[in-house]
């Protein structure tokens, strides 16, 4: 009897010590993110729980702060949390329960959700200003964006900036495009983050065109500015007499062009090409930010700056410009006759363009750019000076340049003029005028 009391009290034990055991609550973990952690706005955080209990898990559910975003009765215990709308910083816990509604918690971690910010999108190309039928590269690797490496960026570009994009969103940053046509192009650049957040920029470059001068063979870099195409270099073509090289250094004239005097300016562009007018300088002026009540001033003209956005950025001694469009206004210098012959200067320091407008007998109108100015000049001076040409597209006319009144009576008159045809030397004739 006493054995079998014992027996029993030794059960009796037992099952209170498995009731107590039972009566534990579930051991619940957060295994995934370790530690406290930063994201971003849209990104999405990987949680993993481990549950475990005597008998069963019942329940496990996962809160944010007191609310509550995931619940589940079966593993696995994970879930997806999307911070969409969650800027902040929140508590995150989770809880267990089993079938006697016995309850454990498990530790707490900090998330702090920042905004994500837009990526901020920029882009260079090389070279500055490109040719026709040549690759141009360009290269976004300086778009930037706070929460994503640059590897995790995606780009994608518009050639001509016409609202549609011509390539779809690239991995790289790098890439290349050919343009057929010269002129100025507005090319976009649009970048996306790894959340779709996208910026877009913008910059213009100039595709210059080739020209061959069939005279010469030599070949000349051509833009389009001021409703024309005009030579982007000074022209080099010789015109025995009247044309020379500055210090007569051949080396100068493959670098700056000729000097011509205006007569011979007004027949040595090439065919198909004329000198330019004072229409075509005053086109170019107002395009590039002139104001024109200042247009037509005969003095140093500064309004816009325009003078800065020609001239080139090499060769100047100071004062160079930004060559803005591709004009590249070369310091070539001047010469004049003097006493002695020729006088040359000004080379590294300034450079006069004749156009065909003639103010007198003696003196022509030309364009100046100078060192100590970030304008454009627009003065006369004598016709036997040397200055620099550039050639605007189009069919050459005859410059009439009109000379003395003679033999001036009561209804008539005598005028002596000058006919400057392409080609050829001028050629005078007296005209009668009769009123």
């Amino acid at each position: 009897m006493i054995r079998l009391l014992t027996r029993l009290f030794i059960l009796l034990l037992f099952l209170i010590s498995c009731e107590k055991e039972d009566n534990k609550p579930p051991k619940v973990d957060i295994i995934n993110p370790q530690s406290n952690i930063v994201v971003y706005e849209r990104d999405t955080v990987f949680i993993e729980l481990s549950a475990r209990d005597n008998d069963r898990i019942a329940e496990v559910k996962l809160f944010l702060d007191d609310e509550m975003v995931f619940s589940t009765q079966n593993p696995p215990f994970s879930y997806h949390l999307v911070t969409t709308g969650r800027l902040g910083h929140y508590i995150l816990k989770a809880e267990a329960t089993d079938p006697a509604g016995n309850r454990g918690e498990s530790n707490t971690l900090l998330i702090s959700v920042l905004p994500n910010t837009r990526p901020v999108a920029s882009f260079s190309f090389s070279p500055e200003a490109g040719l026709i039928n040549e690759s141009i590269i360009f290269d976004a690797s300086n778009s930037t964006d706070e929460e994503d490496e640059l590897a995790d960026l995606q780009f994608r570009w518009d050639w001509e900036s016409d609202g549609q994009w011509d390539s779809d969103y690239l991995n790289t940053p790098e890439t290349s495009h050919t343009y057929t046509e010269p002129g100025r192009y507005q090319v976009s650049l649009q970048v996306k983050d790894s959340q779709n957040n996208t910026d877009a920029t913008s910059a213009e470059i100039t595709i210059q065109g080739k020209f061959v001068d069939p005279r010469d063979e030599k070949s000349y870099r051509t833009i389009f500015i001021g409703g024309n195409f005009w030579f982007a270099e000074n022209l080099n073509y010789e015109m025995p007499g009247n044309s020379w090289c500055y210090s007569y250094s051949e080396e100068n004239c493959d670098i700056y062009g000729r000097l011509y005097t205006w007569g011979a300016a007004v027949n040595a562009c090439p065919p198909g090409w004329r000198l330019s007018t004072d229409d075509d300088w005053l086109k170019v002026e107002a395009e590039l930010g002139m104001d024109p009540y200042e247009l037509e001033y005969e003095q140093d003209r500064e309004t816009g700056a325009v003078g800065r956005k020609l001239k080139s950025t090499e060769k100047w001694l100071s004062g160079s410009g930004i060559d803005s469009h591709g004009f590249t206004a070369l310091p070539a210098g001047a010469c004049s006759h003097e006493k002695y012959g020729l006088e040359f200067r000004g080379l590294g320091v300034g450079c006069d363009f004749w156009i065909t407008m003639y103010r007198d007998k003696w003196r022509t109108f030309h364009r100046g750019l100078s060192s100590d100015s970030d304008g454009i000049d627009r003065h006369s001076k004598s016709q036997g000076s040397g200055g620099s040409v550039r050639c605007v597209k189009g069919e050459a006319y005859p410059v009439i340049q009109t000379d003395e009144v003679r033999g001036v009576f009561e209804d008539q008159a005598t005028v002596l003029v000058f006919l400057h045809s392409s080609g050829g030397d001028p050629e005078g004739s007296q005209v009668g005028l009769c009123w």
